[in-house]
């Protein structure tokens, strides 16, 4: 008998193989590994694949036993880096960083980039805001997107002056003036 396990494995960047046990043990046995049609030699690269083991050894009534493989894509984690900012100053540049690559890969294999998308109206008034990861593509991973925040801060006033308002009563309207360091706070 011929048992194949491990049939479905994530990808690592190494060549993958089937864990074949026969009973009884120790018997030879040829192992095939196919895509589509074509024989190849254990897969590195997700996807789909058909393995063949064959049972001809002396004593024994030759055997063949197939089965489906599968390599699962890697996940990768994208995170969206916290960023701050003050009210009324542009946008500050928002990154993000991967964790997950395998076996000394970098972001290079990455074919489409995450993008950081930012849904809020302009312009931003003090709070917080989400900041959320999307449409990453790869050829061997899967995107786990964790938002991050980006905080718009509130202005502090550091000073505040009202002129004198001290006025007798004529019938006309008087006109009290305010100051404020920034001068830019209305």
């Amino acid at each position: 008998a011929i048992t194949l396990m491990d049939s479905i494995q994530t990808y690592n960047g190494l060549a993958h193989e089937v864990t074949i046990n026969t009973v009884p043990t120790g018997i030879r046995f040829k192992t095939d590994y196919y895509k589509g049609n074509n024989i190849i030699s254990a897969p590195v690269l997700p996807g789909n694949y058909q393995v063949k083991v064959t049972i001809n050894e002396p004593g024994y009534e030759p055997l063949l036993k197939t089965a489906s493989f599968i390599i699962r894509k890697a996940p990768l984690d994208v995170f969206a880096e916290n960023a701050v900012m003050n009210f009324g100053d542009h946008i500050p540049e928002l990154i993000y960083s991967f964790s997950g690559f395998v076996n000394g890969e970098t972001d290079s294999v990455i074919t489409t980039p995450p993008i950081l998308s930012l849904t809020a109206e302009r312009p931003l008034k003090p709070g917080n805001y989400p900041l959320i990861p999307t449409d990453g593509i790869a050829d061997n991973y899967f995107f786990n997107y964790i938002p991050g925040t980006l905080t718009v801060n509130p202005l502090t006033i550091q000073s505040l002056s009202v002129s004198d308002t001290f006025a007798v009563y004529d019938g006309q309207p008087h006109l009290i003036f305010v100051g404020t360091t920034p001068d830019s706070i209305q």
